[in-house]
Formats: C-alpha cells, structure tokens, sequence
C-alpha cells in the first residue's frame, strides 16, 4: 500500500499483522439528487477470497443502504473510479443502475494487460446494456462531475459533488497518503498518481472541499490546510 515507503516507516502508521496485512476500509458513497439515486463505488467482491484478505463485512452495503432506505432496486446509477476488484463488487449487485466508468478503464478491464491481469475479474465487469461510459472530464449526473486522472489504472477517474466534495478513490487511498510521493505499489504509473494529488490537493485546498478517501478507517470526510505544496488535515 505504500510502495517505496521503507516498512519500518508505514508500520507506524498502520501495524501489520503477523502475515504483513494491514487494516483498510471500503468505504462508497450515497448520493441522492431530484432524480437520482448514486451509489459511488459499491465495494468489494462477495466472491474473493476472504481468508487471504482478511475480510470482514459489517455491515454490508446493502444493510448500510437499508439504513437509509435504499434497496438495491432503488438505486439508479452506479459511478466507479476504477474496476479494480475491491471497488467494482461484483458488477451487478443493483439490477436498475446505470453503470458508469471511464472509457479507458472499460478497455483495460476488457483487454488488461500483464501488470494487472490479476485485479481485474470477469465477474465484477457491469453488465454492457447498462454501461455509461465517459472519457475524460464529464458532468454525467446532475451536480456530479467526473475528471480522468489515471495514474493507478488507465482509466481511474475521481468524482467531485456540487464543486464542494472530492472523492479519490484509489488516487488517494488513506490519509497516510496525503505526500505526492507516498503511492501505492498497484499504481501502474506512479509519476502521473503524483501530479494529479499536486494539482487535486492545491484546488481542494483553495475551495475548502470535503475529502472522501475510500480505504480509510475513519469514513468522516475532512478539509485541508496548506501552502507551497505542503498540506495537513483539519
């Protein structure tokens, strides 16, 4: 999760286990607009092995949608960053939604090539006759905008709410994150991961925007503070 991070730093930060994992969260988004109901990143897998990755689900995403009086059928779109496996969670587990994700990330999905083979499932692959693909910056819902940053997966795309909430998706998984340089090892392009933060960091900053990070433990958003490329959490 850390890449050239020396492990005796990030130990600090999130202690392993005995087998070298740590803890991470998968937490997605609610987003309801006058003629919408989104779900942002419907989570991980039923199907993956759990024993390998330790997981837990409690609550699951449809008993956390329940809470708000949301089932499965009441949602209407989906919206991905990427399709990466503990993201994608299993494709079609809301059987009215419009999928949406982006043209490239779609094409890596479908033809990927060896560096991440592994993390993309055929089981978690939206069903196409509900597929909206975008390219690029694009508003597909009322209020939600869309922006490719790549970097992690060709296509991996963050999601900005009414120009005031930026979620990152995998571009930046953890408030451990929050340096350019701290990437992950699944990042297929790291130079482009780092650019992107630069750039997302400096605008989140100037207009105070709330900040979704999807793999944090603590789903409660939070703003930051800085200037000349530096940046802490409030």
């Amino acid at each position: 999760m850390f890449g050239m991070v020396p492990r005796e730093r990030w130990k600090q930060w999130c202690p392993p286990d005995e087998r070298n994992r740590i803890r991470l969260a998968t937490h997605g988004l609610l987003v309801r607009g006058d003629d919408f109901t989104l779900v942002v990143e419907p989570g991980i897998s039923g199907d993956v092995d759990r024993e390998l990755f330790a997981i837990t689900k409690e609550p699951t995403l449809e008993e956390s949608l329940a809470g708000y009086g949301v089932a499965p059928e009441d949602v209407t779109h989906v919206l991905f960053t990427h399709l990466h496996f503990d993201h994608a969670g299993s494709g079609d587990r809301f059987p009215n939604a419009t999928c949406i994700a982006q043209l490239r990330e779609w094409e890596a999905m479908t033809s990927p090539n060896v560096l991440h083979s592994r993390s993309y499932r055929r089981a978690d692959r939206p069903p196409e006759e509900r597929l909206q693909l975008v390219d690029g910056a694009e508003e597909p819902l009322s209020g939600v905008a869309v922006r490719r940053t790549g970097g992690h997966t060709p296509g991996h795309q963050v999601v900005i709410l009414e120009d005031q909430a930026l979620f990152w998706g995998d571009l930046m998984p953890t408030r451990f994150h929050l340096s350019p340089p701290r990437f992950m090892a699944y990042d297929l392009m790291p130079a482009d991961v780092a650019q992107r933060k630069i750039e997302l960091l400096a605008e989140s900053t100037e207009k105070g925007w709330l900040n979704f990070l999807y793999h944090e433990l603590d789903p409660v958003p939070r703003r930051l503070v800085g200037k000349d490329g530096r940046y802490a959490w409030l």
